[in-house]
C-alpha cells in the first residue's frame, strides 16, 4: 500500500516511467490482464479505503459516482473495490514488470 501511495503522489505518469523498459504493447497486455485503467487507480484505492473503514458500497457509490443512479453507483463502487483489492493483494506487481 505504501508503494501505491508513493506512485500516486508522483506527478509523472506510471506509463511514462515504465515505457523506456517496457514496449507499449507489452504494457497494454499487462494493464489489460488485470482489468484496470491507470487514471482510475486513485478512485479504486478510495473505494478500498472507504470499505475498510466500514462504509457500505452504496455510500461509497454515492460519493464516487454522484452523477449516476444508486444501483449503478453501488455496482461501480463494488467493481472499484474489487480492482483495488486485487492491486493491494499483489496485483500491483504485474504493473511493475514486463516480459
Amino acid at each position: 500500500m505504501e508503494n501505491a501511495k508513493i506512485l500516486l503522489q508522483e506527478r509523472e505518469s506510471i506509463l511514462d516511467t515504465l515505457q523506456e523498459y517496457c514496449p507499449d504493447h507489452d504494457w497494454r497486455k499487462i494493464r489489460d490482464s488485470i482489468g484496470i485503467k491507470l487514471k482510475n487507480i486513485p478512485m479504486y484505492l478510495r473505494a478500498y479505503d472507504a470499505k475498510q473503514s466500514g462504509a457500505t458500497f452504496l455510500e461509497i457509490g454515492k460519493s464516487l459516482y454522484p452523477q449516476i443512479d444508486e444501483d449503478n453507483a453501488k455496482q461501480q463502487a463494488y467493481n472499484a473495490f474489487k480492482k483495488a483489492e486485487e492491486l493491494v493483494n499483489g496485483g500491483y506487481r504485474k504493473l511493475m514488470k514486463c516480459k
